[in-house]
């Protein structure tokens, strides 16, 4: 009888420790080497769960406090994975960091590793208790970051997984890899795949690069690609806009060659912007406007550059390439022989550079 209750006795105490570690959530290893860490994992035959945050990470103390403390997260996290926080700025944090420098990118990464080193997934940022649980358990059953990578990689790119693959990649704070994706899909992908809304929407804001297949191919369909997408006209509209304008700017802006300003004589790239601006689109006046001053520049037609210059610069053209008029009226100074149209633009930058300083006041 003795025996019976003394073996009672020890079963509940068992029970209780059980139910207290559980109940303080999480059990971290605090930043142990990682050649500890993985041994440890490789005896027990489980992944390993790292913290990885910084003193100053305000979403990584909410962690701490609303999420790792849990009872219910402390089951799971106990159970399953060897727990390591990783202070960043520790030397040994500074190591994981190198380590699985693709996915720790920012502050807190939760990056869940198997017992060979190898990631499994990443998660960034402050996570719900039960988001974190149901990310973790997803990844274990072979629906983790890592998965996704090695499906793409080796061909796959059906919309089921693409979708996964963002979703994962976004959750992770993983942007560069969102780019890097979405570029090589664009590549491997027909251009003509663009008029797929399905493929529109998983890769259609990468499409910022003038003078290639894709850019053009948008070009030529704009009104079928924008009836498509009627909820995301206006974002389409801008991502076109701008990426045209910005190289507009840069064949256009003048750089100085042994002191001298000169301009990019481009003539291929010069009418490819000019079929863009043909388009019904915000600022395409004056990419037009830009683009016709630049070839009269590049023709020495000095007397009528200055003509359209104060023209355009009457109605406005410019928008915000108001930096444009300026450094045509130089580069119109400098280059000029006639001496009267070389004093014109001289006298005309003046007032203009005394307009903006009036402004300013």
């Amino acid at each position: 009888m003795k025996t019976l209750i003394l073996l009672s006795t020890w079963c509940a105490m068992l029970l209780a420790g059980i139910q207290h570690a559980f109940a303080q959530g999480i059990e971290f290893l605090d930043n142990e080497k990682w050649e500890n860490v993985l041994e440890r994992a490789k005896q027990q035959d489980k992944p390993i769960f790292i913290d990885g945050y910084t003193e100053y990470c305000a979403p990584c103390k909410e962690l701490d406090k609303k999420v790792f403390p849990l009872p219910r997260v402390g089951e799971f996290f106990n159970r399953n994975f060897i727990n390591v926080k990783y202070d960043i700025g520790t030397p040994e944090g500074k190591r994981i960091q190198q380590l699985f420098s693709d996915v720790i990118t920012g502050y807190p990464s939760l990056v869940l590793v198997d017992k060979e080193g190898r990631m499994i997934h990443k998660v960034g940022g402050f996570r719900e208790a039960d988001t974190l649980i149901a990310r973790m358990q997803a990844a274990m059953e072979g629906r983790g970051l890592a998965a996704f990578r090695a499906r793409f990689r080796s061909g796959e790119d059906d919309d089921a997984l693409m979708q996964a693959y963002f979703k994962a990649l976004d959750e992770g704070y993983l942007r560069d890899e969102v780019v890097a994706v979405k570029q090589t899909l664009l590549e491997r992908k027909p251009v003509e795949e663009l008029l797929n809304p399905r493929h529109w929407r998983l890769v259609g804001d990468n499409v910022t690069t003038p003078f290639t297949p894709h850019f053009d191919f948008v070009v030529k369909n704009y009104i079928r690609i924008f009836s498509q997408n009627p909820g995301r006209a206006h974002v389409f509209e801008y991502q076109l806009i701008t990426a045209i304008e910005r190289s507009t700017h840069e064949l256009v802006r003048a750089n100085e060659e042994e002191g001298v300003p000169r301009v990019t004589n481009d003539p291929e790239r010069q009418r490819r912007l000019l079929d863009y601006a043909k388009l019904d689109i915000r600022h395409a006046e004056s990419i037009r406007a830009i683009l016709e001053v630049h070839a009269l520049k590049l023709a020495g037609e000095w007397e009528e550059v200055i003509h359209r210059l104060k023209a355009y610069q009457a109605i406005k053209a410019f928008n915000s390439a108001d930096w444009y008029m300026e450094e045509s009226l130089q580069y119109v100074a400098w280059h000029c022989k006639k001496k009267s149209v070389a004093r014109e633009a001289r006298q005309l930058l003046n007032a203009l550079q005394e307009d903006k300083m009036a402004a300013a006041r």
